[in-house]
């Protein structure tokens, strides 16, 4: 049960703390409907995540799923909404974006080393400390 109850504590705070990042490097934030900001951030995580409750039972779903395949409409949604960050984003995310069909394990692990690189580094440089990042119950030895 003490995995379960770091796991929740990960998840909510990744939750949080990517809405926060989002509205403050979001650059066309001004212009698009908050309400559609909320699609766009709710779009990378699992439907069954709803703040403030999140299910213990759903664990090691949708950007931390066992298997690549289950990740990647998440991982293209976190690519999505960071594609409207400020700075300068990896040139990965551009092409698989428009490629999706194409996508394979590679690319797919390729892009989310990427998306996790940049969301890391975004998240320093505007709150100064290493985020929390999601991560996975392992299973019972």
């Amino acid at each position: 049960m003490f995995q379960e109850i770091l796991w929740e504590l990960y998840e909510l705070n990744f939750h949080l703390k990517l809405s926060s990042l989002d509205k403050c490097a979001n650059r066309d934030l001004v212009k698009e409907d908050p309400a559609i900001r909320i699609k766009h951030l709710w779009s990378c995580f699992s439907p069954s995540s709803n703040l403030p409750f999140i299910m213990i039972l759903y664990m090691n779903i949708s950007l931390v799923a066992n298997d690549w395949r289950e990740q990647v409409p998440f991982i293209l949604a976190l690519v999505n909404m960071m594609s409207s960050w400020e700075g300068s984003k990896p040139e990965v995310f551009k092409y698989w974006l428009h490629h999706v069909e194409e996508l394979s394990e590679g690319p797919v692990l390729e892009l989310e080393c990427e998306a996790a690189r940049f969301y890391i580094q975004m998240f320093y440089n505007y709150f100064g400390h290493a985020p929390l990042i999601p991560y996975c119950i392992l299973p019972a030895v």
